[in-house]
């Protein structure tokens, strides 16, 4: 990936210096561009819902501002380190709503599962959301690392965006193939805890 460039250097030099009109700068220049950008990739999130892809981007320049010297000049420009860590938020963001949508809707790998009580139709929602809670505890104890939790959790959405999981396996700066290799062997380790716990029937549903 190419270094950043001159003026994106200078830039970061005033923000590590605490100057405080280079944080207005950097919104002002980049924030357009991150939204743009933002919406050419994943355009049905814009027809959607716009403001979580400004959101995404706000956030993005924000935590930018807030730590600096995360940001490398050596390894990219300033430019895509911005939309990666926009991307990032965005998928997050996704992620949560989803999670709130399964919520509402009481529904989850509950009914997956042979072992798992038969709600019906007319269950109470704490109820439905209780078992909700058991499951995650009872696949927490076979899954005790916190990344492979993350990981785990994606897979019960239903998520098949190899990125979303290189976020939270924190592989992201892995090349194309490469990434998807590592997600791949985190996800068919997952499956074979499970296969192993007796949780066969389950995996089936998973991505």
């Amino acid at each position: 990936m190419p270094a950043a460039t001159d003026d994106e250097r200078a830039l970061h030099a005033r923000l590590l210096a605490g100057d405080l009109t280079a944080s207005a700068e950097v919104a002002s220049l980049y924030l357009p561009g991150l939204v743009e950008a933002l919406g050419r990739k994943y355009p049905e999130v814009v027809v959607r819902d716009e403001t979580i892809v400004r959101d995404a981007a706000t956030d993005a320049l924000l935590n930018y501002a807030a730590s600096p010297a995360s940001f490398d000049p050596e390894r990219r420009t300033l430019r895509g380190y911005l939309f990666m860590a926009a991307e990032g938020d965005l998928l997050n963001a996704l992620a949560k709503a989803r999670r709130e949508q399964g919520r509402e809707k009481s529904m989850g790998p509950v009914e997956l599962h042979q072992s798992a009580r038969n709600t019906g139709v007319g269950t109470p929602k704490a109820e439905r959301e209780l078992q909700h809670q058991e499951l995650r505890a009872r696949l927490n104890e076979l899954v005790p690392d916190p990344m492979e939790q993350q990981v785990l959790e994606l897979m019960l959405e239903g998520e098949r965006d190899t990125m979303a999981y290189a976020i939270v396996m924190g592989v992201v700066e892995m090349d194309g193939d490469a990434r998807r290799d590592e997600v791949k062997r985190v996800k068919d380790k997952l499956k074979a805890r499970l296969k192993r716990a007796g949780w066969e029937g389950f995996i089936e549903r998973l991505p």
